[in-house]
């Protein structure tokens, strides 16, 4: 046997090898993810048993009133979704101004109103008017079924999410699947997570359809930008994406945002007048641009608005009316804040890359931006912080981290996630520790933020991790 056919023997026992190897090592992975999968289902399934058990009036807040919106729009009447209450504004007595319906419970003599004595709904509908169509098949079913379809629906949305964003840097199906599932296991213990799926909040939909139009965009930027103008239309929030993709010159991408947006609204002036718009767009968004000081609220506004007020409030003095004219100096620095630290972020991103290499860290950003610079962003929105935080861990170039960046990401994932440090507003009453402890989630999402910058050096594609 010559030396040039033991060397090719060699190699291809080599390559047998490997391939063995290989195939051991997916089928460990399989079985592994079957195990942690089917251990985590079963509590997942017992846990849900006992809240559906032992639920009560409080629970399922959200849905309640999204539910009773749906019924007021497939009704035979008016179709009025907002119940907020007009005052005489001090200022200007020939004025009203609207009181901010947040936490305010609905007018009684209002369509939504009327439909909120049946169901019991003690808030008012706050959202666009679109989402309340999106809700009408539940209506279809007793309260009780559909909260239990709706509760099951927003965690796997929320897993979806998980999945897709594993999926940015993954190419293996099976990895994705068991990282992804460890991810989503751990994410059901957070605090965000438990208080969303208390109240059934929507932001789980928002979450995955972000990532959903993220994971779009390259390969088919037309269908990525639906996803996105269904999140903007049920919450104006992920809005923040658009001028980013101007800065980065998306042409086929904003058309077709602009295309889909006006299909959307289009479609929900048709179905519920013009009129629930147009009470939504100047009525109740600039209600609620000033926020509640209250301390489940973790906005940057609480914070600056309870340092200039001295306290926190309660819900009782909010519902009461303490709240109804606030100072206007902490909302204009606020706003003021806001502006500039957007505007600076969009300015870093063109400085430090002018090509669309890293647009995926770019809009990861502007969603943890998004939480901390809303006038309102209750414990639940920070589930909005589950995509970066696992895209920022299974980053090639965080593997490679000094011990320092990982501390820091350690405590930004600790800060965000943890129920612990919301005990400590129950231990005392001091309010300095009080608005440490309300400021423990935003410092958080800073840490992220400042670890994803980080990545932004990066100039190059990422790269398939395994």
């Amino acid at each position: 046997m010559t030396a040039r056919r033991r060397l090719t023997l060699f190699r291809r026992s080599i390559s047998l090898f490997r391939n063995m190897k290989f195939q051991n090592h997916r089928k460990w992975l399989f079985f592994l993810f079957i195990t942690l999968f089917s251990l985590w289902f079963s509590g997942y399934v017992q846990r849900e048993i006992r809240i559906f058990h032992e639920s009560s009036a409080r629970d399922f807040f959200d849905f309640n009133v999204y539910y009773t919106g749906a019924l007021v729009a497939r009704s035979d009447t008016d179709k009025r979704l907002y119940s907020y209450k007009e005052i005489q504004d001090p200022n200007q007595p020939s004025e009203k101004v609207v009181v901010n319906p947040q936490l305010q419970s609905p007018e009684p003599d209002s369509t939504f109103g009327y439909f909120a004595k049946q169901t019991g709904a003690d808030g008012q509908y706050l959202y666009p008017p679109f989402f309340s169509m999106t809700i009408v098949p539940l209506t279809y079913l007793s309260f009780e079924k559909a909260k239990i379809l709706w509760h099951v629906f927003i965690f796997l949305l929320a897993g979806a999410a998980v999945f897709l964003t594993v999926r940015l840097l993954y190419e293996d199906y099976l990895t994705i699947a068991l990282i992804a599932g460890v991810a989503v296991m751990m994410m059901e213990f957070t605090l965000p997570m438990q208080d969303l799926l208390f109240g059934s909040n929507i932001t789980s939909i928002i979450l995955f359809f972000s990532v959903a139009g993220l994971c779009l965009h390259k390969k088919y930027p037309t269908f990525g930008a639906l996803f996105f103008a269904l999140a903007v239309i049920i919450k104006l929030t992920p809005i923040v994406i658009v001028p980013l993709m101007v800065v980065r010159k998306q042409w086929k991408w904003l058309i077709a945002f602009c295309c889909w947006s006006v299909l959307l609204w289009g479609l929900s002036i048709w179905q519920l007048g013009w009129q629930n718009h147009r009470e939504f767009l100047t009525q109740v968004m600039p209600a609620m641009s000033s926020g509640i000081p209250h301390p489940d609220n973790r906005s940057l506004s609480t914070v600056i608005y309870a340092v200039s007020l001295g306290n926190f409030l309660t819900y009782d003095e909010i519902r009461q009316g303490e709240y109804i004219f606030p100072p206007r100096t902490p909302i204009l620095l606020f706003k003021m804040l806001a502006l500039v630290t957007f505007l600076g972020l969009l300015i870093f991103f063109w400085y430090t890359n002018k090509s669309n290499s890293q647009l995926h860290i770019e809009v990861l950003l502007l969603l943890l931006w998004s939480i901390i610079f809303s006038p309102v962003g209750l414990r639940y929105s920070y589930l909005l912080a589950v995509s970066p935080i696992v895209f920022a861990w299974l980053h090639p170039l965080t593997k490679k981290a000094s011990s320092m960046r990982l501390l820091l990401l350690s405590i930004a994932t600790f800060t965000i996630f943890s129920v612990l440090p919301s005990y400590g507003l129950v231990v005392t009453d001091s309010f300095p520790i009080h608005l440490v402890l309300v400021s423990v989630m935003p410092i958080g999402v800073i840490l992220c933020m400042w670890h994803l910058i980080t990545l932004l050096k990066s100039v190059d594609e990422i790269p398939p991790a395994y």
